[in-house]
């Protein structure tokens, strides 16, 4: 269940509580996806975590101002666990940081290992995503369970 966005100091906007909030594709969508750009972002969204389940990818990580009261943000950023990841099926657009950039071309956000630590914070992405961008303070991001979530079995 995704929370209810929170106010944080000096930032520019309400944010999800600290914390990892499990949510379906289907609860982020109707939260989220509440205009055209937020639709055709959730879009892009779906595509690449159907590719991430198809390489047997089990949990994804959704963070940026998509999940936060922004009405028109520009892209998501996300990240994705690779324990038990098939790499012979996943596609080299996600093993290859170089290829961020068509990232966000083909599905309008960016996706990292979810273990890979970011630049000089000593954080893995997962934590670093708990970090809202211009205070600093903690914040909550969405995890969606892929083996399980309705949307990708057809449910």
């Amino acid at each position: 269940m995704i929370p209810e966005l929170v106010e944080v100091t000096d930032a520019p906007w309400k944010v999800l509580p600290e914390g990892i909030h499990l949510a379906t594709l289907e609860e982020t969508r109707d939260r989220f996806a509440i205009n055209d750009v937020k639709r055709t972002l959730f879009g892009g969204f779906l595509e690449a975590v159907t590719q991430l389940a198809d390489a047997r990818c089990a949990l994804v990580f959704l963070n940026g101002s998509y999940v936060t009261e922004k009405p028109y943000p520009n892209d998501y950023d996300a990240c994705w666990n690779p324990d038990g990841i098939d790499e012979n099926r996943l596609e080299p657009i996600f093993r290859d940081p170089r290829l961020r950039g068509q990232q966000k071309i083909r599905f309008f956000g960016e996706f990292f290992p979810s273990t890979t630590i970011v630049n000089e914070t000593e954080q893995t992405f997962v934590d670093f995503f708990q970090n809202e961008k211009s205070t600093g303070r903690k914040k909550g991001i969405v995890e969606i369970n892929l083996e399980t979530d309705p949307m990708l079995l057809g449910n």
